[in-house]
């Protein structure tokens, strides 16, 4: 898995959900991933607690105690804390939070595909997400995007997958 995270020069951020074990997080990351992937804000506390100080939580953050439990992690500045985001009223929801604590959030965009469960799914909604991040500059902070469910569905070809993520990438106007 190593090397194909450098072939490709993508980042690895293995799940730990279902072990929420400590021990194999610590492997993982000695091993060279970049971060543990989680899916609660609970989740994240748990690995935060058990050394881990890197995490994508592949969910939008959502609800104020879920919020202010990050919000917690985040005055240690060795911890770093990614988010997915998917839609306006969750990138106004987590703007308007994350100000008023006067903390910076980062958000990868999760890619998805049309008729899927999650994800931007059209050039349209990725524009207004993008617009909903620009909203919010002090605040959120635009950390890339998540393209595993497109790249499931869609990606057959290293060009396609990198033809789709640089255009897909780019903020409006730049």
């Amino acid at each position: 898995m190593q090397a194909f995270v450098e072939e490709y020069g993508v980042k690895l951020a293995p799940h730990g959900k279902t072990t929420m074990a400590p021990q194999l997080f610590r492997r993982q990351l000695d091993a060279g991933a970049w971060g543990i992937t989680l899916a609660t804000a609970h989740q994240v506390r748990a690995a935060y607690r058990g050394g881990v100080h890197r995490v994508l939580m592949a969910n939008q953050l959502v609800g104020k105690r879920n919020m202010d439990m990050i919000s917690e992690l985040l005055y240690d500045p060795n911890f770093e804390f990614f988010c997915l985001v998917d839609s306006v009223d969750g990138v106004d929801q987590l703007g308007a939070f994350f100000s008023e604590s006067n903390k910076r959030l980062n958000v990868p965009i999760e890619l998805g595909v049309p008729g899927g469960r999650t994800g931007v799914r059209d050039d349209a909604q990725r524009d207004t997400v993008l617009a909903a991040i620009a909203r919010w500059p002090d605040t959120v902070n635009l950390a890339g995007i998540e393209p595993s469910n497109y790249m499931k569905a869609c990606c057959r070809t290293k060009r396609k997958c990198a033809s789709f993520c640089k255009a897909r990438s780019r903020r409006p106007g730049r």
